[in-house]
């Protein structure tokens, strides 16, 4: 039902090898299997709609959809300023990219993030089981409404950081945005550094080396557990322990699991 303006010289191509032009077709590239994207401008919606294990390293996407539902493609640069760009797609990795478009990698199922600049709001919003190593993630509420995300580093200065979120692993990266965490439900944070705000997580444990404020615009909820080395506003809000006690963010997800049940039992202990 998708498919009534498509090209159907282009549809389930095979290895095409894509390094210029200018594409205005919807669903031009439908179905191609192992698609080489190097170069080329790109205004069809859906240009690239379930896709098979394209290569992008390169190329202007300007529509919304682009790739959407593709399956397993490997992007390692490229502009992509339409909006829902990657939607629903499966097991991608981005080694690099500059991703303008809002709410890009919308609903997506392991997502693997080593880098690249994400100007966007909403960047995988809804997405399960992302994995980020890096980028640079300027626009707002990265990750909201994402279900099982770890975040083992990244520079994050956009507001809204895992909004909503259900059953986030934060490790490592760098926080610069405000108003972390809000609604999110089973947040576990270890973190070696400065996390500058809190806002109304739900439930989980954050552990961070220092926090510039924590907010509750209600009382606090009694699944909630924040400590911290030191903390500016709010501090009634956290439990502060000794200096050196939030070790350096370990990589493996068991380990730090672990390190967080025993940071729970010794404040746990103190009431």
């Amino acid at each position: 039902m998708f498919f009534n303006n498509t090209d159907p010289k282009k549809i389930g191509l095979n290895r095409p090898k894509i390094k210029g032009g200018t594409y205005d077709e919807a669903y031009a590239f439908r179905g191609c299997l192992e698609a080489r994207i190097s170069g080329g401008i790109f205004t069809g919606q859906y240009v690239f709609y379930s896709a098979k294990s394209p290569k992008i390293n390169g190329g202007e996407f300007k529509s919304d959809f682009s790739f959407y539902a593709a399956e397993n493609p490997l992007v390692s640069g490229g502009i992509f300023s339409g909006k829902m760009s990657f939607y629903g797609t499966i097991s991608p990795v981005i080694h690099d990219g500059n991703f303008d478009g809002n709410w890009i990698f919308c609903e997506s199922q392991g997502a693997l993030i080593k880098a690249g600049h994400f100007s966007c709001s909403g960047a995988l919003s809804e997405a399960v089981r992302a994995n980020v190593h890096g980028g640079l993630f300027n626009g707002s509420d990265f990750g909201i409404t994402s279900r099982q995300m770890k975040i083992t580093g990244g520079n994050f200065t956009g507001p809204g950081l895992l909004k909503c979120s259900q059953n986030a692993l934060v490790l490592g990266g760098e926080i610069s945005g405000p108003a972390s965490f809000e609604q999110a439900q089973n947040i576990r944070v270890l973190l070696n550094g400065t996390i500058p705000e809190i806002r109304n997580p739900l439930s989980g444990i954050i552990a961070a080396k220092n926090i510039g404020r924590i907010v509750f615009d209600k009382e606090k909820p009694s699944d909630v557990i924040i400590i911290a080395e030191t903390v500016g506003e709010g501090a009634p809000y956290a439990d502060l322990i000794n200096v050196g006690c939030i070790p350096g963010s370990p990589l493996d997800e068991n380990q730090a699991i672990n390190i967080l049940k025993d940071l729970t039992t010794l404040i746990h202990s103190r009431y």
